[in-house]
């Protein structure tokens, strides 16, 4: 019997081993396999990530040796960072009109939610009232808000002393802040307890649809005006948005995302400190909303990064004494969600919020798992919200402080992220700032640069989406897209402002005219104004088009599109049921398997993994060691396409043999090689294979060549 030592020494039972010794043993069981090519990751961020990080791997003293609420802000904006509130919980409402808005609103306050996000529509993010938007325009992507009354109907039963309210404007928010000082003056609210934002980004709002509604010089006379009065009157409300969703939606790395944000932070502070504001003012009103990515470590990482980052940018206006901290709110990114196998997305979600409160945002917003197929299901919503509460009351994320803090690799990859970040930024102001590279399409162009690497990954399968290119069940049926009614929702909007609009005298309207035909922006009681002109009826349009003035200098630039590379694989399960739809039956795939089962089955294993997310049905048998057999099995099916399937020893032989076969029972379909012997390539393409298939072949550019040939378009 053994007896155990009566004290314990691990250094003597478990001594160190240098890393230079693990590499050694690594490359060994490697085989001859080049260590860096096989165990070195290049991201999508040109960072490489090693298979293993060590003490030596930490950035330098002065990175590290920082505790939390320290200036730098690595470990958490405060001393106690989310350990005591922990963070908000703010899911947005996708509800067209006001009412329906209120019902949820109340619902998800009373189920864990702590955070109004109110995000207005299209229309009204464009400056115009419901009925001057379109069909499909007004009600979409948010709530519409015309004027006080909506906005009453939005926040009925709602104590704004106790929620914060964080409201996107789009391309200004000096309309809504009008609307929403109204409401407050009216309302049983304490003004100075209001927390939260009302913001606007215009450029956010310029990049992603191309235009603004209003002269760019003129949003930031708005976004100047809102900002002074707010901290006055409002000093708990933030008035500026830095949305940088949208890039990260569009394919941008950790790196882009915060290097856009602060080249837009640095436009705006310059920018607004032409119409009277100083730097601090400006930075301390900015409310940062950014996308969360799939890659886990990489997106704690970027928001410990960001905020080092932002440290540095007081530095440079020499504001560090005002102990500015930055607010980050953030969003899901559906760039890694699909419409096929959705409910994988609330896997997806779950690792997106955990990196999240891990890298210590301030709020978060869960994309719900059928946001991308355009439904709201309650469902998704409780799921989404619930992800949340799980994180914070079950596994008590909120109870750790900088929980990646002294991790070799996250403090590594958060120098790095740092590093790489503040060099892009750089450049940009070298090139001019931020909208002058909107205007030369040098961001639009470096997103889409990494979005076609992203898309060459999902297609040659290199980058592994489950329910997408592997795994993909294709009798799954076709999500239901609950289709909202948006020329009934134009219509009750529509109808109400019309009624608004001719109501009272014409003595009313005529001095309502008057006064938003003479207004003064510079007017130190414009809100006041504003708020006696809204009792009347004035609209959120209204407003909007008399602050604006004239457009006298259009900006229109390439946007940036948000595109999600699952749509590939989508499309091509369309094509599959448009077949189905005329020949009453899947396309089908036949294996030819040659040999033994250690002759076929890896290959035959890997087809029938490469051809199923196309939509194909593969049909899969247990090999035959003579080729009239092979051949006799395939043709018994009624499959449009074969797949020869044995090894590289045996293609010269088999390949030649089968096609002599088909050709003498008059047969013509495209017959795939599985594998890309290189030496044989010629020879078989000669004997008439259509394809090859193999570990880095480009399935989607394949699976439409064989749609072609069966004349799907």
């Amino acid at each position: 019997m053994n007896i155990l030592d009566e004290q314990i020494n691990l250094k003597k039972d478990f001594p160190p081993h240098t890393f230079e010794e693990w590499k050694l043993v690594v490359e060994s069981d490697l085989k001859g396999a080049d260590f860096n090519k096989k165990l070195i990751t290049k991201t999508y961020e040109e960072i490489n990530l090693n298979p293993l990080y060590t003490e030596k791997d930490l950035p330098s003293d002065d990175f590290l040796n920082v505790l939390p609420g320290d200036v730098t802000t690595l470990r958490g904006s405060g001393i106690t960072a989310n350990s005591v509130m922990g963070w908000l919980v703010s899911q947005e409402i996708h509800e067209p009109l006001s009412e329906d808005f209120n019902s949820k609103l109340l619902h998800a306050l009373q189920n864990g939610q702590n955070a109004i996000s109110l995000v207005l529509d299209e229309t009204s993010k464009a400056g115009l009232d419901a009925d001057y938007g379109k069909v499909g325009q007004t009600g979409r992507d948010g709530v519409s808000i015309s004027g006080l009354n909506s906005l009453k109907r939005a926040l009925k039963g709602v104590n704004l002393e106790e929620f914060p309210l964080f409201v996107d404007c789009g391309a200004s928010s000096l309309p809504f802040i009008s609307i929403l000082h109204t409401y407050l003056k009216t309302s049983e609210n304490e003004n100075e307890f209001i927390v939260g934002s009302v913001e606007a980004d215009p450029i956010g709002f310029l990049a992603l649809n191309g235009f603004l509604p209003l002269d760019i010089d003129k949003a930031y006379e708005h976004l100047a005006i809102t900002t002074k009065f707010a901290n006055k009157y409002y000093p708990g409300l933030k008035t500026t948005g830095v949305n940088t969703l949208n890039y990260v939606n569009s394919g941008a790395t950790a790196v882009q995302e915060l290097a856009f944000a602060l080249a837009i932070t640095v436009e705006y502070i310059q920018n607004l400190s032409n119409k009277g504001l100083l730097p601090e003012d400006t930075l301390s009103s900015i409310r940062y909303t950014m996308g969360t990515g799939i890659n886990f470590f990489m997106e704690i990482s970027k928001y410990r990064a960001f905020r080092v980052l932002f440290s540095k940018l007081n530095e440079s206006y020499d504001l560090l004494d005002k102990n500015i901290k930055p607010m980050i709110h953030s969003v899901n990114s559906t760039l890694p969600y699909s419409k096929r196998d959705h409910h994988t997305n609330i896997l997806r979600g779950t690792t997106q919020a955990f990196a999240a409160v891990v890298g210590g945002v301030d709020s978060l917003y869960v994309t719900p798992f059928d946001y991308v197929i355009g439904n709201n299901s309650e469902l998704a919503n409780r799921i989404a919200r619930n992800t949340q509460t799980v994180l914070l009351s079950e596994s008590h994320l909120n109870q750790v402080i900088d929980p990646a803090g002294g991790s070799y690799y996250v403090e590594n990859l958060t120098a790095e992220i740092a590093k790489k970040s503040w060099d892009l930024f750089l450049e940009i102001e070298d090139k001019g700032g931020f909208t002058e590279c909107l205007k030369s399409g040098f961001i639009q162009d470096s997103i889409e640069s990494v979005l076609k690497n992203r898309i060459k990954d999902i297609s040659t399968r290199k980058n592994q989406v489950v329910g997408v290119n592997f795994y993909a069940n294709a009798k799954e049926a076709e999500p239901v897209k609950e289709q909202v009614d948006y020329e009934a929702v134009y219509q009750n909007r529509a109808g109400y402002l019309q009624k608004l609009r001719v109501s009272g005298s014409s003595e009313k309207h005529s001095e309502i005219i008057e006064i938003l035909n003479h207004l003064d922006l510079s007017n130190p009681d414009l809100f006041d104004k504003f708020a006696d002109l809204l009792e009347k009826g004035v609209t959120y349009g209204e407003i909007f088009s008399a602050s604006r003035g004239s457009l006298k200098e259009q900006i229109n630039i390439k946007p940036v599109i948000p595109f999600r590379p699952a749509v590939i694989f989508e499309e091509l399960m369309l094509k599959s049921k448009s077949y189905e739809a005329k020949a009453g039956k899947k396309p089908g795939i036949c294996l030819m398997n040659f040999g033994g089962i250690k002759q076929f089955k890896a290959r035959a294993d890997f087809s029938k993994g490469f051809f199923e997310p196309a939509g194909f049905e593969v049909t899969y048998n247990q090999g035959f060691s003579d080729t009239p057999s092979v051949v006799k099995a395939a043709l018994d099916t009624d499959a449009e396409i074969f797949v020869i399937c044995s090894t590289d020893d045996t293609y010269p032989e088999i390949v030649p043999a089968v096609f002599e076969l088909l050709n003498d029972a008059k047969i013509s379909k495209p017959v795939i090689l599985a594998g890309f012997p290189k030496e044989q390539i010629e020879a078989h393409k000669k004997s008439g294979i259509f394809e090859f298939i193999f570990l880095g072949a480009n399935l989607p550019e394949i699976a439409n060549k064989l749609y072609d040939y069966l004349g799907v378009n």
